[in-house]
C-alpha cells in the first residue's frame, strides 16, 4: 500500500506496489482508492452458519499500525457508542448475507471522526486478532468456525451476545523499529512467555528457534483482559515487561513505548499515529548500568583469573583489566572497572567511564549461566541474559539492552559506505536491480530492491557516482551486510585524476 501525494510520485509507487504484492500474493493486479487521512481502522468480527444466522461480535480498533500493518489491537474500540456500534455491525452482517457467506469472517472500515464509516475489505478468515474478541465476548471462535464447516447451527442469538471488560493485543515482531522497523533474523537464544491475570499469549516459538527471511516476522502475541480499558492496558504493559525475548532485536521496547503513550492512554489515536508519534523513535536502553554490570559479572565468573597472568606470584591484590563495551544504538564505549571486595563472598565494587563519580555496589545471589540475580545498592534484581559471540543481551525490568562486549584487540570492521560500497540492512533476497555496470547514478538514486517477510526495502546511493559492480540478480538471497553493488564516487574518480 503507497500513499501518493504528488502525481510526480505515482510512476514509481505504482511499481513498487505491483512488485510487492505479486511477490506476496502472486497478482499485481491494484486499486485507486481515495485516501482518508486521519481514519481510524475499525472493523466487525461476523460469523454465519448454513441456516440463515447471522450474527456481529462487535469491533475491534486496529489503527496502531506500521506500513500498513497492525501492531496493537484492543476490543472494544474506544469511542464507539452502542448506536454506531450496531449501525457498523448491522452494515457488516448484510455484506455477508448479501454474498451468502457462512463462517468467521472480519468486515474492516475507516472510520471518520465524524462517525462516518468505509468498507475497506472483507476478510473471509479468522485474523491475527481475533483473540481479543474472544475475551470479550468469551467465545471460542476457532471452535464456532469448526462447528459451521461441520454444519452445526450457531448456539446464540444478536440478544444473546454481551460484552464483557476489556482487551488489547500486542504483537510481538522480530524487527528494529528504531532502523525503520528492518525485519531481523536470528536464533532465539530465551523465550519465556509472561503469566499474570488476565493474560494470554499466542505463540509458536521456543528457545533454540531460528527467525528466517522466509517468514512473517511476528513471533508471539500478548493479550490481556480487564474489567475496563485502564486495567486491560495495564495488564498489558507488565506482561510486556516479563516477556523475556532474547537473540535478536524486537519490538518489545517499541510496543511498551506506545502503551505508555499519553494518546494511546487516552484512547486518542488514528493510523496516522505511529508515523507521528513515533518517528525516528529509538529504544533509550534505560537498564544499561545494570546490564552492564550482569554482563561484566558473567564474565567475571566465566574467566576470574586471565590465562596470561597464571603462573605467576604476587604479593600485591591484581585487579581486573578494564572491560568495555557498546550500547546499541550508541557509538560511545562505556569502560567498566571491577573490583571483588576482599575477604567477602561474591561482593564487588563497579564503576563506568559514562559516570566516573559514582561507584556501584553489587552482590550476586544466584547465576544460572540464563537467570541472574544480584542486589544493586540495595536494591535485588533479576536479570535474564544470552550471549553470541561478543554480542550479550540483557532483560531488565526496563526492556532489553543489546551490548557488545568490546576485545581489547580488536579486529577491524570496514563500515558498509567504504569505498563506496553498499550493503544489505537486512537478510533478504532481490527482487530487482535498477542500474547497470558503468551507469553515472546521483545521491538519493534507487539502485536495487530487497524485500524481506512481506516487506520492500529500497537501496539508495549516498553520493553521486558511477556503478563499479553488481554483485547479485534479482532472485538471490543476501546476507545481512552483505555488499551489493560498488560505487566510485566522484570524489574518488577526482582523487584518481589528480595521482594521475
Amino acid at each position: 500500500m503507497r500513499l501518493v501525494a504528488d502525481r510526480a510520485e505515482l510512476p514509481e509507487a505504482l511499481a513498487s506496489a505491483r512488485r510487492e504484492a505479486l511477490q506476496a500474493f502472486g497478482s499485481d493486479v491494484l486499486l485507486l482508492e481515495r485516501a482518508l487521512l486521519r481514519p481510524r481502522h475499525v472493523e466487525i468480527q461476523v460469523v454465519a452458519d448454513q441456516y440463515g444466522r447471522f450474527l456481529y461480535l462487535g469491533e475491534r480498533d486496529c489503527s496502531i499500525q506500521r506500513r500498513h500493518q497492525k501492531v496493537i489491537e484492543e476490543a472494544p474500540a474506544p469511542g464507539v457508542s452502542p448506536a454506531l456500534r450496531r449501525r457498523m455491525g448491522e452494515t457488516a452482517v448484510s455484506l455477508a448475507q448479501a454474498i451468502g457467506y457462512h463462517n468467521v469472517g472480519t468486515v474492516e472500515f475507516l472510520l471518520d471522526e465524524n462517525g462516518a464509516f468505509y468498507f475497506l475489505e472483507m476478510n473471509t478468515r479468522l485474523q491475527v486478532e481475533h483473540p481479543v474478541t474472544e475475551m470479550v465476548t468469551g467465545i471460542d471462535l476457532v471452535a464456532w468456525q469448526i462447528a459451521i464447516a461441520e454444519g452445526r447451527p450457531l448456539p446464540l442469538e444478536q440478544a444473546d451476545l454481551k460484552l464483557d471488560g476489556h482487551a488489547v493485543e500486542a504483537r510481538i515482531y522480530a524487527e528494529n523499529p528504531a532502523a525503520g522497523f528492518l525485519p531481523v533474523t536470528g536464533r532465539i537464544a530465551w523465550w519465556q512467555a509472561p503469566t499474570g491475570e488476565g493474560v494470554r499469549v499466542d505463540t509458536g516459538v521456543q528457545s533454540g528457534d531460528v527467525v528466517t527471511i522466509h517468514y512473517d516476522p511476528m513471533l508471539a502475541k500478548i493479550v490481556a483482559h480487564g474489567p475496563d480499558r485502564e486495567t486491560a492496558v495495564r495488564r498489558l504493559c507488565r506482561a510486556l515487561e516479563q516477556t523475556v525475548l532474547l537473540g535478536l532485536t524486537t519490538n518489545i521496547p517499541f510496543l511498551r513505548a506506545v502503551l505508555q503513550h499519553e494518546a494511546f492512554v487516552a484512547g486518542q489515536v488514528d493510523t496516522g499515529f505511529l508515523p507521528t508519534c513515533f518517528a525516528g523513535w529509538q529504544d533509550t536502553q534505560a537498564g544499561w548500568q545494570l546490564a552492564i554490570t550482569a554482563v561484566t559479572l558473567a564474565q567475571w565468573l566465566s574467566a576470574p583469573q586471565l590465562p596470561e597472568n597464571s603462573g605467576y606470584w604476587r604479593n600485591n591484590p591484581n585487579p581486573l583489566p578494564p572491560f568495555h563495551y557498546h550500547v546499541a544504538g550508541n557509538e560511545e564505549k562505556i569502560t567498566t572497572i571491577l573490583e571483588p571486595v576482599r575477604f567477602t563472598a561474591n561482593q564487588f565494587r563497579l564503576t563506568f567511564s559514562k559516570e566516573p563519580d559514582r561507584q556501584l555496589d553489587a552482590q550476586l545471589i544466584e547465576y544460572t549461566g540464563t537467570k541472574m540475580v544480584l542486589v544493586v545498592d540495595g536494591v535485588q534484581q533479576t536479570v535474564w541474559l544470552a550471549t553470541e559471540n561478543d554480542r550479550w543481551w540483557v532483560h531488565t525490568s526496563d526492556g532489553v539492552v543489546t551490548l557488545t562486549a568490546i576485545p581489547r584487540l580488536p579486529v577491524p570492521h570496514s563500515s558498509a559506505d567504504v569505498g563506496g560500497s553498499l550493503r544489505a540492512p537486512m537478510p533478504g533476497s532481490v527482487l530487482a536491480v535498477l542500474v547497470e555496470v558503468g551507469q553515472r547514478v546521483q545521491k538519493g538514486q534507487p539502485l536495487m530492491k530487497l524485500e524481506a517477510m512481506k516487506m520492500e526495502h529500497t537501496i539508495r546511493t549516498a553520493a553521486d557516482g558511477v556503478v563499479e559492480a553488481i554483485f547479485y540478480a534479482p532472485g538471490d538471497t543476501v546476507e545481512a551486510d552483505a555488499q551489493l553493488l560498488r560505487i566510485r564516487t566522484l570524489a574518488e574518480e577526482d582523487d584518481g585524476n589528480i595521482s594521475a
